[in-house]
């Protein structure tokens, strides 16, 4: 009998899951980024750092989220989870935080504030975070498992950062990478 290698399972399993078959989930996992300015896009001068930690339950419904920074050059008015490989802008996905008055018409009303120079926020996604801003990119609103299977895929789909009054495209950054 022919054996298939690992790779190509996990391809298989991978676009299994962007063409819609529901994400595959046997424990929470957690997903981890680490944000500075060298890999926003485009560069800004900053000496910012920050820290993102998204864990996924088990059963695939939410995503609780950790967020952290400090030494930021301007003032934090949001951050989100973009649809972008590295060096590649991509379109937000869902807002962690966000400091914009008045309110865009589709953050999410549990959208918390930022800390507005440094701090941490937490929050908890689901389903109702997913905007349509990456909508042409393939993940509508309320596609919670596209954005589950763009996490899980690896550094290569997503990524966190934060937006300032300085930098107002982006002033840090950082792929979202698996963790345990």
């Amino acid at each position: 009998m022919r054996r298939l290698k690992p790779g190509v399972v996990i391809t298989t399993i991978a676009l299994m899951a962007l063409l819609g078959v529901p994400a595959l989930s046997l424990a929470q996992t957690t997903h981890t980024a680490e944000l500075d300015a060298t890999h926003e896009l485009p560069t800004c001068f900053s000496s910012g750092q920050g820290t993102f930690t998204a864990t996924i339950n088990e059963e695939n419904t939410e995503i609780d989220y950790e967020l952290s920074y400090d030494s930021l050059a301007g003032t934090v008015t949001q951050a989100h989870i973009h649809f972008g490989k590295p060096f590649e802008q991509g379109s937000i996905v869902v807002f962690l935080c966000s400091n914009i008055a008045p309110p865009p018409a589709d953050l999410p009303p549990a959208t918390p504030a930022c800390p507005l120079s440094s701090g941490t926020v937490m929050g908890t996604l689901n389903a109702s975070s997913v905007l349509n801003r990456a909508a042409a990119q393939g993940i509508g609103t309320g596609e919670f498992e596209k954005l589950l299977v763009a996490i899980r895929f690896g550094e290569g789909f997503t990524y966190a950062n934060i937006h300032t009054t300085l930098c107002t495209p982006g002033e840090i950054r950082g792929q979202i990478q698996p963790g345990s």
